[in-house]
């Protein structure tokens, strides 16, 4: 088996024939035109196949998902990028939801690499979830595909015998958050971003004692399996209004909030989300009510939903280096919003 490219240029003709086999059995790929090359937590690019005359055909474009930035081996290390393979190789089939198909993933720990090489949803003509450019219908449909997930292994024991899935307090991810100090949160609040951040947050004791609060309420049960990065961006919708989810790097053992905060808050304008969480929340409790979900009580619903809005926003505070500056000062505002509405450090003092 060839290794797997560290760079894109190596994703070669006779590269991508190996890689589609497995899917289209005799396909042989005769040339690859790499475009539309996106760099943050992962390296995506958009390759154009061509084929042999006379072979099979596959896909006409795929995209690639690898990891060729700076912070890759990081990232690797961790754990991020061997968790969205698995996802795809392990669970893809078992949870009720809508994704890109995926052609091949593997991760290669001795180089440490990973790929992926996922549909091209452009030729299904989906939607784009956007921040502020979604209804509450949206949503719903959103909410409704989350509710699917989480119910798959609602509270069950069988999820903690895929050791690989990481919580929000084990593994190399859990490391890299608990790295998230009083210092670091103080260089995050001298950046650009942190402008858009309510004066009442601007304390980075306070911030890292909230999040690490957070983040032991978030290992406890009930568990279920959480996309893990579930903001709108990383949502896509058919032209039946039905919903999907992409990048599941994130994905982990968490409690449903994890997810359903990201979704909301990132979704709706700040005046929007303030009229209708509550309304959605609902919705999202009734949906896991229909999967079979024995549900939490309407005030540790809430309750739950409230404060795990301090996860994301530390996260868009901190992240460096992944994602522009502008994407990140949009969440900082949204997510910041939420938080000081909620009156977050009083909800996991």
């Amino acid at each position: 088996m060839p290794p797997l490219p560290t760079t894109l240029a190596e994703f070669d003709a006779p590269w991508v024939t190996h890689a589609l086999t497995r899917v289209f059995p005799g396909a042989e790929v005769s040339g690859v035109d790499i475009d539309e090359i996106t760099h943050g937590t992962a390296t995506r690019a958009r390759l154009h196949l061509a084929y042999e005359d006379g072979s099979p055909s596959g896909p006409s474009t795929v995209w690639v998902k690898t990891g060729c930035e700076p912070h890759a081996t990081y990232l690797a290390t961790i754990g991020t990028y061997a968790s969205e393979v698995r996802f795809y190789n392990e669970l893809r089939d078992l949870v009720a939801v809508r994704t890109p198909a995926c052609y091949y993933a593997e991760f290669d720990e001795t180089m440490p690499q990973f790929v992926l090489l996922l549909e091209d949803l452009r030729a299904r003509n989906v939607m784009w979830g956007a921040p502020g450019e979604v209804g509450d219908d949206q949503v719903e449909a959103a909410l409704e595909a989350l509710a699917r997930v989480h119910a798959r292994w609602w509270d069950d024991p069988a999820l903690a015998t895929r050791q690989w899935l990481q919580s929000t307090t084990t593994g190399g991810i859990a490391e890299h958050y608990r790295r998230r100090d009083a210092a670091v949160l103080t260089r995050a609040l001298s950046r650009p971003r942190a402008a858009w951040l309510p004066p009442t947050l601007h304390d980075p004791a306070a911030l890292v004692r909230a999040f690490r609060e957070l983040l032991e309420i978030s290992a406890t049960p009930p568990l279920c399996l959480v996309h893990g990065d579930a903001h709108v961006g990383n949502v896509f919708f058919e032209r039946d209004g039905t919903a999907g989810l992409l990048d599941w790097q994130g994905t982990k053992r968490a409690r449903w909030a994890y997810d359903v905060a990201q979704l909301i808050v990132s979704a709706l304008t700040v005046d929007a989300r303030r009229g209708s969480e509550q309304v959605l929340l609902r919705f999202y409790l009734r949906c896991l009510a229909d999967h079979g979900v024995a549900v939490p009580r309407w005030e540790t619903a809430w309750l739950d939903y409230r404060r795990h809005t301090i996860y994301p926003l530390v996260g868009w505070l901190c992240t460096e280096g992944f994602q522009p500056e502008s994407v990140s000062a949009a969440n900082v505002a949204q997510f910041g919003a939420a938080a000081a509405d909620f009156d977050v450090f009083e909800l996991l003092a």
